[in-house]
């Protein structure tokens, strides 16, 4: 039983290959007996230089077995592990070579089977044989595999628009840019070479995948010799078929976007620690603003972008001119915002007192939304398709009493810092000034906390109920607030502050420590921004 792996048994593939058809029996029956599966997949690598089998359940990799064995009995080990109502896949890496490491990983090589989806096909039992014969045999087909058909070049023509599907090219391809002459510039390209000797062609694959549109991208000029000529090697089937799915998934969003009620957008860029931000892409501010089912009305329009004054300006001279900066932007955002019904979208990104003032300027009796820069994607955007509800809770109101003239709020989104914790403590202990927290769930923490807009709008509801608990429930007059949260999150509590409101002292991180930024407070009118000290 050794030569079975008896002690992983759901990854046989660390072990040489199985040799007998009587070991491959002994192992289904160890197997079956501490997993489920429906499917098996074979899954081979460039060159077919390794082949794994493959146990599926709901097309994840569930375990792994390699056997070394005659044609016909290699087909009758397949249809063993093959559930009375499963099916059998065929999968190839094209381009990649599974190494010893990676098969001794069950996580990867199911990593891998799941990005090498648009190269995962069905097979029979008889094209399981086929596949087996010609690997013994040594055989690679000659030549092209049937020609597209005027149904697979329709449908590859409706999928990309007329437009290339290269990542970030795009071009109009029935114009010629440098002539100016209208026309048909398109190429269409295969993903598996319909060729299993041409660049990117796979035993067992082309042939069955050479008139499949889900197949073939509509390519410029130059990207068609990029991926064929230039750098084939650099470009394998599984990297443009990820390109093509993108592709369509950007144009459906746009297109859907058409149904979208037009909205403004506005671009609040203050520079970070002297570093310029940029501006969400036009498809970034497509993406963003289909979250809230609205669309971009005109262009987005830049309030403020890297002001070199406050970019290159001293330190204490920013700090200064703050509150001033922080009011102009608001000001001009309302303004421009008053024509549409109050209901814009926001791009803001700064230091975080400042985000919260500025949403504390915009106040809540409009319906102006902060949209989230994604850190762990690099770009604008949500990371959640839909609203995740409430995954904070508010810890230590419980110890509160009716006579709490002030209090520290540490806001724990994007982590939890031991720093505002140890203030906190220290002031507990040394003023008798009492904390409580705001922490999210450990499965959510990061920049995505609050992944949905939906989810920022109910967390500015949220704070505004809890600072009007504070204020009324407890009689507390200043809140010193220790944020550590996303740019999205921090113009949401801004814009929670509201008449009423206990007076805010916005901190944020210095070396050393923390130390109080901006002051925000309230005369039942307006809402006004002072510095400190």
């Amino acid at each position: 039983m050794s030569d079975i792996s008896s002690v992983f048994p759901l990854n046989q593939a660390i072990h040489p290959p199985l040799e007998d058809l009587a070991l491959v029996e002994a192992h289904l029956r160890l197997t079956q007996t501490i997993a489920t599966w429906s499917d098996v997949g074979v899954l081979v690598d460039e060159g077919n230089k390794a082949t794994l089998i493959l146990l599926l359940q709901n097309g994840n990799v569930v375990a792994l077995l390699r056997f070394c064995l005659s044609v016909e009995e290699s087909v009758k080990a397949i249809e063993l592990f093959k559930r009375a109502s499963g099916k059998i896949f065929f999968g190839a890496w094209q381009g990649n070579e599974l190494t010893t490491e990676m098969i001794h990983s069950t996580e990867q090589i199911d990593q891998v089977w799941q990005d090498i989806h648009a190269q995962v096909i069905d097979y029979s039992t008889e094209d399981v044989r086929n596949y087996f014969q010609r690997i013994e045999d040594g055989s690679i087909q000659s030549g092209r595999n049937a020609p597209f058909t005027t149904a697979t070049k329709r449908a590859v023509m409706l999928a990309s628009h007329g437009r290339c599907m290269f990542e970030g090219c795009g071009e109009n391809l029935g114009f010629d840019q440098l002539t100016g002459t209208e026309g048909n510039f398109a190429y269409l390209a295969h993903n598996v070479a319909s060729s299993e000797n041409g660049p990117r062609g796979i035993m067992g694959l082309s042939e069955k995948l050479s008139d499949d549109p889900n197949n073939v991208l509509l390519l410029c000029d130059k990207h068609h010799r990029l991926i064929d000529k230039v750098a084939a090697a650099d470009y394998p089937a599984e990297r443009l078929s990820r390109m093509r799915r993108e592709f369509c998934d950007i144009v459906e969003r746009l297109l859907v976007g058409l149904g979208y009620q037009p909205i403004p957008a506005f671009a609040v860029l203050w520079p970070f620690n002297k570093q310029s931000i940029s501006p969400p892409s036009s498809v970034q501010v497509a993406q963003s603003l289909a979250k809230i089912q609205a669309r971009l009305n005109q262009q987005l329009h830049i309030v403020t972008e890297n002001d070199e004054t406050i970019r290159n300006a001293p330190s204490d001279v920013i700090v200064k001119l703050l509150p001033d900066i922080i009011g102009h932007a608001a000001e001009a955002i309302r303004m421009q915002a008053g024509g549409y019904k109050q209901r814009s979208a926001l791009f803001a990104f700064g230091l975080m007192p400042s985000l919260i003032a500025l949403g504390a300027k915009l106040g809540n009796k409009n319906e102006i939304i902060p949209m989230l820069r994604y850190r762990d994607g690099g770009q604008w955007t949500w990371p959640s398709d839909v609203p995740r509800g409430r995954t904070y809770e508010t810890i230590g109101l419980e110890d509160l009493t009716d006579n709490e003239s002030e209090v520290t709020l540490i806001v724990a989104l994007t982590a939890d810092p031991e720093v505002p914790n140890t203030v906190a403590r220290n002031w507990t202990m040394a003023k008798g000034v009492k904390s409580i927290k705001i922490l999210v769930d450990s499965q959510f923490m990061g920049n995505g906390a609050i992944g949905h807009p939906k989810d920022g709008v109910d967390f500015m509801t949220y704070i505004q109920a809890l600072l009007h608990r504070l204020a009324d429930k407890h009689g507390v007059r200043r809140v010193h607030l220790f944020p550590c949260a996303s740019n999205a999150a921090c113009v949401f509590f801004g814009q929670a502050y509201d008449k009423h409101h206990p007076e805010i002292l916005v901190y944020d991180f210095v070396p050393g420590g923390m130390e109080p930024q901006i002051r925000i407070t309230n005369d039942g009118a307006s809402c006004s921004l002072s510095l400190i000290g």
